[in-house]
């Protein structure tokens, strides 16, 4: 169930299409157990699309290996030749897929396959992962990544990374229980059941938490203003969490005890994965529709049979993807839904003074230009598309959100620019 009245009426009836979709895929999944197969790592072809998977013994591709959201389908590219610079390794595995270091990624995707081993469990079983040349693929595994599979058996001895061709004695390749976007299976819901049923801790129980991006080393320098959101939530009874402070079993028993969540948009809001069903969610938009983690989300408050509320929270005056960068900031709808659920707010007495703010939007502009372009170029090709019409009818929508800002003042701080400019400048 979803409320959606507090988010931008440009915006709402894509979310409304996004709720009504139904992502559960009623079918038993298939595996395949291959004898004497090989492990190929991910390798960029000449088209620039990455390669790899599992190989039977008599060279045949096994389609359950393939990762849709990354893998070409020439495999003719593959440098690769059966028997060329193989290693051998004498045991039975559980291919895991691409190992991508995002929590997000790694709760939908990568553990997707695991649904084998929670019904059919066994000490002599590894698992076994490609490296990759990709971003974020086939790094060693480490930190809550392998918390979460420790809590199911694999410790680091049984987890075997794969960085050239390689011949495992027996490779097992289960189908995938979820692909973002598209559906999950009853096997990726009795996954997760599983997981959780790893998890009793002697700690207190919160029927209220809000997961916090801030203390995000990685997220700190693209975020600004989430402080405010999260303290008005604590003052309303909820826990504050940062991810960073607990380990994974910590925050397994704390959402699982939750009756209530709020967080922003992105992959904090795929810990449902381990909340009870029927549980509440509270959305705090940093990005629109169709970003992917408002489209990886649905399948899983389908599973969760959540009850969602999204809420606009931060101005959106440019098109952005995960990375950012994030201007939160106490909007008109997160006030109306206050009010309505008869949630206490006090206003700072304390304003910011607009100059204070005009800093914020230069380095809200600077920042993209450095995320969207200097760091990954891919990340400003993903927006292709999204500057169109509606692009600038977003702008308009949260433009006229800055109410403080005075023309004059904006002229008079853009004219001390261009002299320091005109002084200091060179191209």
């Amino acid at each position: 169930m979803y409320n959606l009245e507090y988010i931008n009426p440009i915006e709402k009836e894509d979310f409304i299409k996004l709720a009504k979709k139904d992502y559960f895929l009623d079918k038993r999944l298939q595996s395949d157990v291959l004898d004497n197969a090989v492990i190929l790592p991910f390798l960029r072809g000449e088209d620039n699309l990455v390669y790899g998977g599992v190989l039977s013994d008599d060279g045949r591709f096994s389609e359950l290996s393939r990762d849709a959201e990354i893998t070409g389908t020439d495999f003719s590219l593959y440098p690769y030749e059966q028997g060329e610079k193989e290693g051998y390794i004498d045991e039975k595995v559980i291919y895991l897929g691409p190992y991508k270091e995002q929590w997000g990624h790694f709760i939908t995707s990568v553990v997707s396959r695991l649904w084998y081993f929670a019904e059919n469990p066994a000490d002599d079983i590894k698992l076994a992962y490609p490296a990759g040349e990709y971003p974020f693929i086939g790094k060693e595994i480490h930190g809550n990544y392998l918390g979460l599979l420790e809590l199911i058996g694999f410790d680091r001895d049984r987890i075997i990374r794969v960085d050239r061709p390689t011949r495992f004695k027996q490779v097992i390749v289960p189908e995938r229980s979820h692909v973002p976007e598209t559906y999950y299976t009853g096997e990726f819901r009795e996954f997760y059941e599983y997981v959780k049923s790893k998890v009793e801790l002697d700690l207190p129980a919160y029927p209220k938490i809000y997961f916090t991006r801030c203390g995000n080393s990685d997220l700190d320098s693209h975020d600004f203003g989430e402080d405010n959101l999260r303290e008005i939530f604590r003052e309303n009874g909820f826990h504050v969490i940062e991810p960073s402070q607990y380990t994974v079993k910590e925050q397994i028993w704390i959402i699982k005890n939750a009756d209530v969540i709020a967080t922003v948009s992105g992959s904090l809001t795929h810990n449902l994965v381990f909340a009870k069903d029927e549980v509440e969610l509270i959305v705090l938009n940093r990005q629109g529709y169709p970003m992917l983690t408002h489209l990886y989300q649905g399948a899983i408050n389908q599973m969760r049979n959540a009850h969602v509320t999204h809420i606009e929270a931060s101005y959106r005056l440019l098109p952005v993807n995960g990375a950012g960068p994030n201007i939160f900031y106490i909007s008109d709808e997160l006030i109306r839904f206050l009010k309505d659920n008869d949630f206490p707010y006090i206003p700072e007495k304390e304003q910011a003074q607009n100059w204070q703010r005009y800093l914020v939007l230069i380095w809200y502009f600077l920042r993209w230009l450095d995320i969207h372009c200097k760091q990954n170029p891919l990340r400003l090709k993903r927006l292709e598309g999204q500057f169109d019409d509606r692009s600038i009818q977003i702008y308009g929508y949260f433009r006229e959100k800055l109410d403080w800002y005075d023309s004059q003042d904006g002229t008079n701080l853009r004219r001390l620019f261009y002299e320091a400019v005109k002084k200091y400048g060179k191209i």
